[in-house]
This record gives structure tokens, C-alpha cells and sequence, in this order.
């Protein structure tokens, strides 16, 4: 399934051409551990469709599937209804999605 990416060195070191060595020293970086406190959103394949998160107001029903965990099905949600769970979905509900990797498809 495609190409290996090989990039590591023969000694287990990510490869310059991947990261600077020094690239943990880079300001702005946080400091290991520090980040406590997250949601990964992991979204589909991106597209570039309208916003649906709004109509669950209106239909009851939620546009898209925003799950912790695997999906089984769908392939797609638009760059607009990843931005809405973001803002209307992890951060009002905080608690619901704290720690998780969060699947968002269609």
C-alpha cells in the first residue's frame, strides 16, 4: 500500500531532511508533558463543501459523525463542518472530548 517512507537513519534518528536535529530546542515549541489538556481532531478526507453543522438546529439531526474512536464508514467531511465541531462541538463540550482523538466523517 504505497510507498515505504523511510524516515529514519540506520541508528534510529529521524533524518535532517525530516526535522532539524535541534528542531526540540525551536522557541515555541511546548515543553514534554506539558500539553495536558487536548482534543485531536482527526477529520476525513477534506473538502471544500458548505457548512451542514447549523441544520441540526433546524432538523435535529447532526450532519456529520464526531466519534472517539474508529468509524466505520464514510469518507469525506468539508474543511467549514470540521471548523464547526471544533468551535459548536470540542470546545462547548469540553468535557465530553477531552483526552480524545476525535473522527469526524460524513
Amino acid at each position: 500500500m504505497g510507498r515505504p517512507w523511510d524516515a529514519k537513519t540506520a541508528d534510529g534518528k529521524v533524518r535532517e531532511t525530516v526535522l532539524p536535529a535541534d528542531w526540540h530546542a525551536l522557541p515555541g515549541l511546548p515543553a514534554k508533558g506539558e500539553l495536558k489538556r487536548v482534543v485531536i481532531v482527526r477529520p476525513a478526507l477534506l473538502t471544500d463543501g458548505e457548512c451542514h453543522g447549523d441544520e441540526a438546529e433546524k432538523t435535529g439531526k447532526a450532519p456529520y459523525k464526531a466519534i472517539a474512536g474508529e468509524i466505520d464508514g464514510g469518507y469525506t467531511v468539508s474543511r467549514r463542518d470540521t471548523a464547526h465541531f471544533i468551535v459548536n462541538g470540542a470546545l462547548k463540550d469540553w468535557e465530553k472530548w477531552e483526552g480524545k482523538g476525535v473522527v469526524l466523517v460524513y
